[in-house]
């Protein structure tokens, strides 16, 4: 899956599903809507999105961690009898994806108007793969941060 602009990992913590809550919530700038709370209290919040108690949907701020693709974040908090599993999903924001989208038309127009040439048949392609790696790579490393900033936020040690 290391191809693909998503990633999935599980989390298991020695805390409560209480705390698990509680903890994710005060690194969450939640938005309510037209509600807003002040800069300050935006600019020192890891994420925006929304909780509850079984699950959250978020985004990382931009103002934290700047990036041009922001990945979405989608998670489950499930009671163990010995703590808390915390399933995460992290996948490519829409915007990456029409991206791709938009790449593979151009690929496809791109061999229509190269077919003929011998010298350039392989630029097309070469633009698709390049295309990929810009929207691949800072995923990748958006989506490593994230998966270190919850195991910073759980004090989970990873041997």
């Amino acid at each position: 899956m290391w191809l693909l602009p998503y990633d999935n990992f599980t989390i298991l913590t020695q805390y409560s599903s209480e705390e698990v809550y509680q903890i994710i919530n005060s690194a969450i700038y939640v938005s309510d809507g037209y509600k807003y709370q002040g800069y300050d209290t935006f600019a020192t919040k890891y994420f925006i999105g929304n909780i509850n108690k079984s699950s959250f949907q978020l985004n990382q701020n931009v103002i934290i961690s700047p990036k041009n693709i922001v990945p979405d974040i989608k998670g489950e908090i499930d009671a163990i009898p010995n703590g808390t599993k915390i399933n995460i999903k992290i996948t490519s924001a829409r915007a990456s994806i029409l991206l791709c989208i938009l790449l593979i038309f151009l690929t496809i127009a791109g061999i229509e108007v190269w077919h003929k040439s011998t010298s350039q048949r392989y630029l097309p392609f070469i633009m698709e793969l390049f295309g990929y790696l810009i929207i691949l790579l800072p995923f990748k490393v958006a989506s490593r941060q994230i998966k270190a900033t919850f195991l910073d936020l759980l004090n989970v040690d990873v041997s």
